[in-house]
């Protein structure tokens, strides 16, 4: 079995030998000060520059998480989880939709992280790419707005690079 479907189901724990239930129960600080969990929480099928003995994912395991509804119930809490990290939250629309808006303590949160060059812009990548990959391409595309409006109006704290 793939260790990150083990990892997202409870049946693994990380190379540090945290559960996914602990690392989604860190507070805040932790979440900026620890970088190897990012990967765990949204794996890739590419290889980390950053964490080199992260996991990879191979089509097989992608598909696996497409069809498998709790794997996506899961990679949903992880972003839900980094969404609050970054001061946003999932929301209900007035149209009855999913929508990402800022939380009430998105100034706070943001003055963490929103700098040019931030390493946290890698990490935001990453979840935008894992998500789609992982069957959650509707999440991603809504944080990407999110994200896109935020930019509109701080692209001088953000930097064009990013």
């Amino acid at each position: 079995m793939n260790d990150v479907a083990a990892f997202y189901r409870g049946e693994a724990v990380h190379p540090d030998g945290h559960t996914l239930d602990d690392v989604l129960g860190w507070d805040d600080r932790r979440l900026a000060v620890t970088h190897n969990y990012i990967q765990w929480l949204f794996p890739l099928k590419k290889a980390s520059a950053q964490v080199p003995n992260s996991p990879i994912l191979s089509a097989g395991e992608v598909d696996l998480f497409r069809r498998d509804p709790g794997l996506r119930r899961g990679l949903l809490r992880s972003f839900e989880r980094m969404l609050r990290f970054y001061g946003y939250r999932l929301a209900m629309g007035s149209d009855g939709r999913a929508q990402v808006d800022r939380g009430s303590d998105f100034d706070a949160r943001s003055a963490e992280w929103l700098t040019p060059g931030n390493h946290n812009y890698r990490r935001i990548s990453r979840i935008l790419e894992s998500m789609r990959l992982l069957g959650l391409g509707e999440m991603s595309r809504l944080f990407l707005q999110a994200l896109t409006d935020l930019y509109r109006g701080e692209s001088r704290r953000i930097g064009w690079t990013t």
